[in-house]
């Protein structure tokens, strides 16, 4: 959590001095088993890439895809995507893992 604290406020400080949960997405992502689709702006100095999100999807069982996404801003995966293909990807995932019925 500190790592995404310090990259996301930008400063060096404890935790603590923001929040008082634990939120340790990198480990607590082990004991998820289900697939995972982590999409992840590049250029964002809000939450580093490296730091967060590939440490959350090295860590993360498979089935996972990650998809680094240039151009985002912090919310903005699907336009910098084009819509049409983020929703695309976003299907096209769901029904690779999604039983037949």
């Amino acid at each position: 959590m500190s790592t995404l604290l310090q990259s996301g406020a930008l400063v060096d400080i404890p935790c603590s001095y923001i929040t008082k949960g634990e939120y340790n997405n990198a480990e607590r992502i082990r004991m998820v088993h289900t697939p995972l689709l982590l999409m992840h702006r590049v250029d964002g100095k809000f939450i580093d890439i490296e730091k967060n999100g590939a440490v959350v999807f090295n860590n993360a069982n498979p089935p996972k895809q990650f998809i680094r996404v240039p151009g985002a801003d912090h919310e903005g995966v699907p336009g910098a995507m084009d819509e049409s293909n983020y929703v695309l990807t976003v299907r096209s995932f769901i029904f690779q893992y999604t039983p037949a019925q």
